[in-house]
């Protein structure tokens, strides 16, 4: 098992070590592997409920679980081979634990913290400094209290020392790929690439990241009783503050502060990157939930207080349970993929071969695709991803791919993950940006630096592209030739749509034995 963790790999581990954990169970069939991966779901309603019961009483912090599973985010992110989801129940789960240590009093809850951390930067790499600024808060709110000030913060290293070990044992072996991952794409200058949105300055991606929170995790109605809570919970404590002229460490650094300065602390490091990726914002759900649900209970007025402690989590179960039921009628099914049709389960099919690298190494024995419900789409995507990398290959060339449009399984999360690992490097992946919004023309964005100047210019023709990329009318073939580029290769999906791979050469030369660029 050690050794399949360690095999190179530029995804984290947790989820499909889980999926091929649960595959004795359930042989080839991936809707079943797929159900397994549930546990995730549920891990988030447990870890919510835990939290808020560091700073809510019961029938309270059972509102705030059925809110954050309800959600539209969680749910969707759900029902396919995504990270954010596990992501999301392993920070809700670390924080809490870190909260019950009780600011380092309690070594077995330091101990549980620290492996929950560990876990949360197993589950998604993006998480690496989100997990940061839980461990510097917590040290934070260690030293703020003057009673056995060092030996708490020395009890308290227990933590980052068990999360840094435990996430040691994959990272150790692909920190390479995670470095210029994390450096270049996730919240470095390449970071734009995957940009969908205008950047404000001063505030970041601020703008961005709250629109999707209201717009795709939580939906507009509880969104806006989340925001109004918040917003009511941080004016009740200056308010009570003020009044009381109490210990301002003490409100600081106490559980719902701690929660607080955590939530505001990963959304401020979120917004310092302009990738656009979705879900990266997901595992802050559980955190503003319930902070919101503590700023309305904060609410001290005789005749509101009433009012909000009976409307507020009546608003709060009729929202879910309708969010719920629209999602669920809505959303794409677990598992759509059968022969010859389409599927907008993008990941569960591109993880395929990833778990089938698990699986190899637990079972000691290959995983056949042979009968798996979805094989010709499986074929087609890998067939595609051979042919651009071989290509590039043949002329002395590292594959750089960019999107004029893209197809459901083959698109920027599938193309060159196992190519890249074999490398050793992770390489520019890109789509086209709506012109409007980046004023930069398609054109212009094939040459320009911060977009990876590409040698490979990919589009899939057909109504059903359309329906899944993000601009859907450009004219790739026009601004292919304008750019330089020429076709080289098509392929035929089960659907009926055309993979067209234009070509040019231009981009990062492959080492040779005297040297490379």
């Amino acid at each position: 098992m050690l050794s399949a963790i360690r095999t190179p790999d530029i995804q984290a581990p947790l989820v499909p070590v889980v999926a091929s954990l649960a595959y004795p169970f359930v042989h080839a069939d991936l809707l079943k592997l797929l159900i397994s991966l549930q546990v995730f779901y549920v891990a988030v309603a447990f870890a919510t409920y835990w939290l808020a019961r560091r700073v809510l009483p019961r029938w309270w912090s059972v509102l705030a679980a059925v809110a954050v599973a309800s959600s539209a985010g969680v749910v969707n992110e759900s029902r396919s081979f995504m990270f954010a989801v596990a992501a999301t129940a392993m920070l809700a789960a670390a924080v809490a634990a870190q909260l019950s240590a009780r600011n380092g009093r309690d070594t077995r809850f330091l101990v549980l913290a620290g492996a929950l951390s560990g876990l949360t930067m197993l589950a998604r790499t993006m998480m690496v400094p989100f997990i940061g600024v839980i461990w510097l808060v917590g040290a934070l709110a260690v030293v703020a209290e003057s009673t056995d000030r060092w030996r708490r913060l020395g009890g308290f290293l227990v933590a980052p020392i068990v999360g840094s070990l435990l996430a040691a044992v994959w990272y150790s072996a692909q920190w390479r790929y995670v470095l210029e991952y994390l450096t270049q794409y996730a919240y470095g200058h390449i970071a734009g690439t995957y940009q969908r949105g205008v950047m404000f300055p001063l505030i970041g991606s601020l703008p961005l990241r709250l629109d999707y929170l209201l717009s795709k995790d939580l939906y507009l109605p509880l969104g806006a009783v989340v925001l109004f809570g918040i917003a009511i919970g941080g004016w009740s404590t200056v308010r009570g503050r003020r009044r009381s002229g109490g210990d301002g460490w003490g409100v600081v650094f106490g559980p719902a502060g701690q929660i607080a300065l955590i939530m505001a602390g990963s959304l401020a490091v979120l917004c310092s990157t302009s990738n656009a990726g979705e879900g990266f914002e997901l595992p802050l759900v559980p955190l503003m939930v319930v902070l919101a649900l503590a700023g309305w209970r904060s609410v001290t007025h005789r005749w509101m207080s009433r009012i909000i402690r009976r409307g507020v989590p009546a608003f709060v179960a009729v929202t879910s349970a309708t969010t719920l039921v629209i999602v669920t009628s809505t959303a794409v099914p677990l598992m759509t993929v059968t022969a010859g049709t389409r599927s907008d389960s993008v990941v569960v099919e591109s993880s395929y071969s990833i778990i089938a690298q698990y699986v190899s190494e637990f079972e000691g024995r290959g995983l056949a695709m042979s009968g798996v419900a979805g094989e010709p789409w499986m074929t087609d995507s890998w067939q595609a991803d051979a042919f651009i990398y071989s290509y590039a290959a043949a002329r002395g060339y590292l594959p750089v791919v960019f999107f004029a449009t893209e197809g459901p399984l083959f698109n920027t999360n599938t193309v060159q993950l196992e190519e890249q690992a074999h490398d050793g490097r992770v390489l520019p992946v890109g789509v086209f940006l709506d012109p409007q919004q980046v004023r930069v023309s398609f054109v212009q964005q094939l040459s320009a630096p911060e977009y990876g100047i590409p040698n490979f210019l990919v589009a899939v023709s057909g109504a059903e592209a359309t329906s899944f990329t993000l601009v859907p009318d450009v004219d790739a073939a026009q601004t292919a030739r304008e750019s330089g580029f020429q076709p080289v290769w098509r392929l035929r999906l089960p659907d009926g749509t055309w993979v067209t791979v234009y070509w040019r050469a231009v981009g990062p030369r492959i080492a040779t034995a005297g040297g490379g660029d």
